[in-house]
């Protein structure tokens, strides 16, 4: 029993390495493609959000984003329907299977 105690033990030690390998980003919902590099990203003072397609609930979500971000640093966020302009576009679709 102890042996295999010491066994389970010792690979549960070796799987935080293998995942401190993986580079993670938190990004949800999760874009078409990224690639991960260093550096920053500023955002301007002021800015749109932009959606397309979205159900109530959907446009509620951009909504409440713009308020939040707004809240909290002081920027001016807009929320507009269809702006090809704006510098996030939020867009539904469809499911994959």
């Amino acid at each position: 029993m102890k042996h295999k105690l010491l066994s389970f033990l010792l690979l549960l030690s070796l799987l935080p390495g293998a995942t401190w390998a993986q580079t993670f980003v938190n990004l949800t919902p999760r874009p078409a493609s990224m690639t991960v590099g260093t550096g920053s990203l500023v955002l301007p003072s002021q800015f749109t959000v932009s959606y397309t397609g979205l159900d109530e609930d959907g446009v509620n979500e951009v909504n409440q984003f713009a308020k939040s971000y707004t809240d909290v640093t002081g920027a001016a966020v807009s929320e507009a329907a269809d702006d090809a302009s704006a510098l996030f576009q939020v867009s539904l679709l469809p499911a994959s299977s």
